[in-house]
């Protein structure tokens, strides 16, 4: 009825102009939440690229920096973390853990992880994420990685390059991967998903 009465206000529009105007509106009031923990910037950077590109209303949230968040007004959530030394960030696993059920009850969710190990990531997604999470998920998807020995200390940087050497690797001071495409991808799953249980 509300939909009908949109219609009918929308005075000099053909039918197909004004459903479209509509749908416009009425997408922009789903919230998004982008929950995400980064250690060295990347993470992040990848949460403020689908905060920009998401329809609708998002909203980031630095899990690091508040522990006790309220999730409750957000349509969906998107939940992204890196993976270091094979295992999720703790932050964002401790977030996944405890608000597993609520999350599940929302009305998409999205999962992706950070790292330079793309061929393990199935693997880890389903280690280091509740099944309930992983079951649920209308989008997943690695979004690339990058790792800057410039960030780390002289020891750190040495045990590194010994392990690129060790894998036959070429020794690089800065490696980044960003995989094209798989950040519209994503969204476009997590959007297919969130607005068919809307309407």
């Amino acid at each position: 009825m509300v939909y009908i009465k949109k219609m009918l206000s929308a005075a000099g529009e053909d039918k197909e102009s004004a459903a479209e105007r509509i749908y416009q509106e009425e997408r922009k009031t789903v919230n998004t939440l982008i929950a995400y923990a980064s250690k060295k910037g990347f993470t992040y950077e990848c949460a403020a690229a689908l905060q920009q590109q998401i329809n609708g209303k998002a909203d980031l949230l630095d899990l690091a920096a508040v522990r006790k968040p309220d999730i409750s007004g957000y349509n969906g959530v998107i939940i992204g973390g890196s993976i270091r030394a094979s295992r999720l960030n703790r932050t964002v696993k401790r977030f996944c853990e405890m608000y597993a059920e609520e999350l599940a009850d929302k009305q998409a969710i999205g999962l992706f992880l950070c790292g330079l190990e793309k061929e393990k990531m199935q693997e880890y997604l389903h280690r280091e994420f509740p099944q309930l999470l992983t079951e649920k998920a209308a989008a997943v998807s690695w979004l690339g990685g990058r790792m800057d020995l410039s960030q780390y200390n002289a020891l750190t940087r040495w045990f590194l390059k010994r392990i690129m050497q060790e894998k036959d690797q070429e020794i690089k001071e800065l490696i980044e991967v960003k995989p094209p495409g798989e950040a519209e991808e994503f969204l476009r799953k997590y959007h297919e998903v969130l607005n068919s249980r809307k309407a």
